[in-house]
Parts: structure tokens; C-alpha cells; sequence
């Protein structure tokens, strides 16, 4: 594979991992995209992979490149490449500019940050139960609340017009002629919070295109990105609404 296919290859992860350090596609998306005009040949997908994000995490450590946009710290950064994007933790370290002796511990106040930040009440969208059962897990082991789940479109307006969440976690696809995409962004814009979406079709949303979502998990899951990314995503809405 050519250099330019392996970066294209590589983009919609780039994205991803940007909209969900920023809080925000629009600024997220703008970034990747320029890190990734601005990646030096590699002969490997792995060493590109480190020059990519290393060029993008220069550009999130820059004011002037991020247009108001709220960065998480180098340490939350440095979690999110480790249990979101499979980076080994030196490979994290380098690409964040943290020693290898603060690494861990930086590492460890991040979580310990992202777990503090609830509890919050949580609303899951996923039809396949045992998804449902496991993601509904893995919140509660933070000290979240959930408030329920459900697997259709009509099931998760009743519960959250009567329960109004303070986040939700929603599949993509249903089993039902509404999507969950559909409904979360429904439920998201009447109650202003975030929706962390988990789908097994994630590069058909990281493509830079209006309407796409922040906050992306892909199927089949790691328990760690999944709490990773619910807690990134309860930070930066503790931040907006602070700011």
C-alpha cells in the first residue's frame, strides 16, 4: 500500500480520535485533515501511524491552530491513544511529549479525573441485549447510573421524554425502519447532551461531512475505549457548560 493510501486508510481514526480530544467535529475533523496533508513518508503503516498523530497532537498543543476550542490535557490525550487507538503506552508518550517516568502517573490521574467526573445518568440504545447488558456494565463499574436501555426508536423517546438522561450511548442501526443514529440525535438536541455512538459501521461516519458525530466507538468494543470515551464525552460537556 502506497503512502497515500495508508494515510487515507488511517483518517477516519485520525478523525475520530480528534472529534473526541476537541469535543467538537467541526474543529476535530479540520485538524486530522491538516495533520494529515502534512505526514512525512513512512515505510510502515505503524511508523506512519506515530508520525500522523504525533504532526496532529502538535497541532492540539498550538492555540492558534485550534480556533477556541477546548483540548484535553496531554495526559487525557495520552489516555485516549493508549485505550482508543491501541498505541502502546510509549509509543502514547512520545507522540504527547510526556517522559516515560510521568507517563503512568499521568496516565492514571486522567482516568481517575474521567471517573470522577459523574456519576451521570446514562440511557443506552442497543438492540442486540447482551451488548446492551455488557455496555450497561461497563457505566455502572464507573459509578454511573443507568437508567434503562432500549432497543427500539419509540421505546428510547418514551423512557427519556419521561426520564431525560445525561447521556446516552446509542447503535447506529436498529432493527426498524428508524435508526438509532435517528433517535439519539433526537433525544441529544431536546435535552443538550452528548451521545457516544458504538457501531460496527464506523467509517461511514468519519468521513468530515455535516452531521456526523463527535463521540465514535467501533464494534467489536474494548471495554476500555468504551469507558474512555464516556468519560471524555461527560468532560467535555462539564466544560461547555461551564465555559
Amino acid at each position: 500500500m502506497d503512502h497515500l493510501a495508508l494515510i487515507e486508510a488511517e483518517l477516519p481514526n485520525l478523525r475520530r480520535y480528534a472529534r473526541a480530544v476537541t469535543g467538537c467535529r467541526e474543529s476535530g475533523d479540520a485538524l486530522a485533515d491538516r495533520a494529515a496533508e502534512r505526514a512525512a513518508p513512512e515505510s510502515s503503516r505503524s511508523a506512519l501511524r506515530v508520525s500522523l498523530y504525533t504532526s496532529l497532537d502538535r497541532f492540539l498543543a498550538d492555540p492558534s491552530n485550534t480556533h477556541g476550542a477546548t483540548i484535553a490535557s496531554p495526559a487525557h490525550r495520552a489516555l485516549l491513544l493508549t485505550e482508543l487507538e491501541d498505541f502502546s503506552d510509549a509509543e502514547a508518550a512520545a507522540i504527547t511529549r510526556l517522559t516515560q517516568s510521568d507517563f503512568a502517573t499521568s496516565v492514571d490521574a486522567a482516568r481517575t479525573e474521567a471517573l470522577s467526573a459523574g456519576p451521570a445518568e446514562i440511557f443506552i440504545i442497543e438492540d442486540e441485549p447482551l451488548i446492551a447488558a455488557h455496555i450497561s456494565e461497563l457505566a455502572r463499574q464507573m459509578g454511573h447510573i443507568v437508567l434503562g436501555t432500549a432497543a427500539t426508536a419509540q421505546a428510547a423517546r418514551t423512557a427519556c421524554r419521561e426520564h431525560p438522561p445525561g447521556l446516552l450511548l446509542s447503535d447506529i442501526i436498529l432493527g426498524e425502519e428508524a435508526t438509532g443514529a435517528d433517535v439519539a440525535r433526537e433525544i441529544s438536541a431536546a435535552n443538550d447532551i452528548p451521545v457516544v455512538y458504538v457501531t460496527a459501521f464506523p467509517q461511514t461516519l468519519l468521513k468530515g461531512k455535516t452531521g456526523e458525530p463527535t463521540y465514535l466507538v467501533k464494534k467489536p468494543f474494548k471495554s476500555a475505549a468504551v469507558k474512555a470515551m464516556i468519560g471524555q464525552a461527560i468532560l467535555r460537556q462539564k466544560l461547555r457548560k461551564a465555559s
